[in-house]
C-alpha cells in the first residue's frame, strides 16, 4: 500500500495536479516481481503503471497487463460508478492462432452506497462477473470519522496464479495474446459514457514440461507409458522422441534406432496436467533408450527434459488348468479328457501385464515318470497353437493335448531371455497298488517297468480298487478250495495309459490302460489253472457278490482278465 501512496505523490508532484476533492484515482497495481521459478524458463519483470482519473482529463500509463486495479479516494463524496470490461482474445483450438474475435471475460464495478455518520462508517459495494466463476457481489465497510469521512481505498483484479503455488493457475488466469480493456464512467443521474480503451500484447512465459515417468535409471519393458507433466496456459506444441542408445559391439558402435517420434498440441491448461503416451520399447533385455521431450509455445518459450532408461527382465508364469488330465485313447474318458488350457502370464516385476510379448511353447516328457523305467524319445502331446504374443492382459492362452502315456509332461514357455515351465500330470484316476498276500504271487517286472520278482519298485500291479478286491477274493477262495497259489502278472502302470511292455512306446499291450485288466497264470500245464471248474465257480460268485463284471480268456501263456463295475 505504501507503493500506491508513493505513486500518487510522485504523479502529483510531477503533474502538479491536486488530488483533494477530485474524482477517484484508479490504479492498476502489481508489485515488481522477478520470476525465478524453474517452470517459467525465463526471467521476466512486471512493471508498475497507472490509470489516473480527474474531472476533465484522463491519463493512462502502463507497461504490461494490469492484474489488479485499485481505487483511492480522499475527502470526496463519490457518486460515480466505475466499470471495467476485460476482453480476452479468442484463439483457434487446433493451432493456437488468433481468430480475430474477442470474448468478454470480466465485468466489474465499484460504487459508493451511503455514509453512516452516526457510527463513523462508509459503505461501498462491488460486483464482479467473469466467464470462469460467474457473478460475485459483496459489501465493504470502512471506519471513517473526522476529516477522513469520505476517504476510501479498495480494489478488484485478476490473479495470474495461486500465491501459495506459482505453478497452479487459478480459473481467472489470463491468456496471452492481444487483450483489450475498457473503462467506463457512470455519473450519478447521468448516462454511462466511455472513458478509455486500450489493447496490449501479453506474452506467454508460463511453460513447463517434465518427464514425470519413467525417471533416469528406471526399467521399461514392452509397451510402457511415458508420463509428461505439462503446464501451459495458452498454446504450445510438444515433441517427444524415443531412440535407442548406440551400443559397442565387436569394436563398433551400432547405429541408434529411432523408435518413436511424435508431436501434439496442448491448449489452455490452467493447471499442471499429466499426459500419458504409450510407447513400445521392445523386450531386448538390457537395451538402453533415450527419451527427449520438448515443449515450445507460440511466444518462443520452451522447456526440455530427457531421461535414460533400460529394458528390464519381465517375469513369466506358466499356469495349467487343469493340472491333471487323463491319457489319450482311454475308452471311458470324457470328451477332451486329455486336454488342459495353457496360460502364459508375462508381467513386469511391479506386476503390470506386458502386451505383445512373444511366446514359444514346447513340451517334453519327464524321464522315468509314470512307471516307465526306460528313457528315450518318449512321445509328447500337441499344442493347438505353439507360438504367439500376449494380449492386453499380458496373457497367451492355448490348449495342450496329452499323449496316451501316463506320467509327467513338462510344458515349457520361452520368450526373449526368460522362460518358465509347469508339469502336467497325465494319469488314470483311482489306481492303487495290489497289496502282497500269500495266496498269490506278483510277477512280471522288467527293466522297462520294474516289479517283482527282480525289482523292489512295483510299477506293473496298479489297478482300480474293485479289480484289486476281486483278485484278492478269487485267490483266497481258490486256495481254500484246494487250488494252487496263482501268479499275478501285469495289471497297469501307476499312472495308467499305454503299457509299452517292450519299452519302445508302442503296443502290443493295447489294453492294461485303465487298471481293469490283469494277466493271471496258474501252475498247471502251460500255466493254466489246475482246477478250472472250481475257479470258474469262484469267479462267478465273486462277481455276483461284488456287483462287478468279470470276463477272462486264455491268451497263449496266461489268462487275460477284464474286470469292470456294474452287472
Amino acid at each position: 500500500m505504501n507503493l500506491i501512496y508513493f505513486l500518487i505523490i510522485l504523479i502529483q508532484t510531477q503533474l502538479e495536479i491536486p488530488l483533494k476533492r477530485s474524482s477517484p484515482t484508479i490504479v492498476p497495481f502489481f508489485g515488481s516481481k522477478n520470476l525465478k521459478e524453474r517452470i517459467y524458463q525465463s526471467s521476466d519483470n512486471f512493471y508498475v503503471g497507472g490509470y489516473y482519473f480527474y474531472p476533465k482529463r484522463f491519463i493512462y500509463v502502463t507497461d504490461t497487463f494490469p492484474i489488479f486495479y485499485n481505487i483511492i479516494s480522499y475527502n470526496w463524496n463519490i457518486s460515480d460508478t466505475i466499470f471495467w470490461f476485460f476482453y480476452l482474445p479468442d484463439n483457434d483450438t487446433l493451432n493456437g492462432a488468433p481468430t480475430g474475435n474477442y470474448v468478454r471475460a470480466v465485468r466489474a464495478y465499484w460504487t459508493h452506497t451511503y455514509e453512516d455518520t452516526a457510527n463513523c462508517l462508509s459503505y461501498w459495494e462491488y460486483f464482479a462477473r467473469d466467464i470462469w466463476r460467474g457473478g460475485r457481489k459483496g459489501w465493504i465497510r470502512f471506519v471513517v470519522c473526522g476529516s477522513g469521512m469520505n476517504d476510501f481505498e479498495g480494489g478488484w483484479g485478476i490473479r495470474v496464479h495461486d500465491p501459495s503455488d506459482p505453478r497452479r493457475f487459478l480459473p481467472t488466469s489470463f491468456y496471452p495474446g492481444k487483450w483489450k480493456v475498457e473503462l467506463w464512467r457512470h455519473p450519478a443521474g447521468g448516462s454511462l459514457y466511455f472513458l478509455k480503451r486500450d489493447s496490449f500484447e501479453v506474452k506467454d512465459n508460463y511453460v513447463s514440461l517434465k518427464i514425470y515417468s519413467p525417471s533416469s535409471g528406471d526399467t521399461v519393458i514392452g509397451r510402457s507409458k511415458i508420463l509428461l507433466e505439462i503446464l501451459e496456459n495458452h498454446w504450445a506444441q510438444v515433441n517427444l522422441t524415443v531412440s535407442s542408445v548406440p551400443v559397442l559391439k565387436e569394436g563398433k558402435y551400432l547405429q541408434k534406432e529411432e523408435v518413436w517420434d511424435t508431436s501434439f498440441i496442448v491448449y489452455r491448461l490452467r493447471y499442471p496436467s499429466i499426459f500419458s503416451i504409450p510407447c513400445n520399447f521392445g523386450f531386448d533385455y538390457r537395451k538402453r533408450y533415450r527419451i527427449i521431450a520438448c515443449i515450445r509455445d507460440y511466444s518462443g518459450n520452451e522447456d526440455i527434459d530427457s531421461v535414460s532408461v533400460i529394458v528390464g527382465k519381465p517375469v513369466m508364469d506358466v499356469v495349467l488348468n487343469p493340472q491333471e488330465v487323463m491319457p489319450d485313447d482311454i475308452p471311458s474318458a470324457p470328451l477332451d479328457g486329455n486336454r488342459t488350457e495353457v496360460i502364459i502370464k508375462v508381467k513386469t516385476k511391479a506386476g503390470e501385464p506386458l502386451r505383445d510379448f512373444p511366446i514359444n511353447l514346447s513340451a517334453r516328457a519327464v524321464p522315468y515318470s509314470g512307471g516307465h523305467d526306460h528313457d528315450g524319445n518318449r512321445p509328447v502331446g500337441r499344442f493347438e497353437q505353439s507360438q504367439g504374443n500376449t494380449d492386453e492382459n499380458g496373457e497367451f492362452r492355448t490348449y495342450y493335448y496329452a499323449t496316451q502315456f501316463g506320467g509327467i509332461e513338462r510344458i515349457i514357455a520361452k520368450g526373449q531371455e526368460i522362460s518358465d515351465s509347469a508339469d502336467l500330470t497325465v494319469r488314470v484316476p483311482g489306481l492303487i497298488l495290489l497289496y502282497d498276500y500269500p495266496d498269490y504271487i506278483k510277477v512280471g517286472g522288467t527293466q522297462n517297468h520294474h516289479g517283482p520278482p527282480n525289482y523292489q519298485d512295483d510299477h506293473n500291479h496298479w489297478g482300480q480298487s474293485y479289480l484289486i478286491d476281486a483278485i484278492y477274493a478269487i485267490a483266497l477262495n481258490y486256495v481254500d478250495e484246494g487250488g494252487e497259489v496263482i501268479l499275478i502278472n501285469d495289471i497297469s502302470l501307476p499312472y495308467g495309459g499305454l503299457f509299452d511292455i517292450n519299452g519302445n512306446w508302442t503296443v502290443p499291450h493295447s489294453t492294461h490302460r485303465m487298471g481293469q485288466n490283469a494277466d493271471i497264470e496258474g501252475t498247471g500245464e502251460e500255466g493254466k489253472f489246475r482246477k478250472p471248474q472250481e475257479i470258474e465257480e469262484i469267479i462267478n460268485e465273486v462277481a455276483e457278490a461284488f456287483g462287478i463284471n468279470i470276463s477272462y480268456f486264455w491268451e497263449s501263456t496266461h489268462y487275460h482278465f477284464t474286470i469292470t463295475q456294474g452287472r
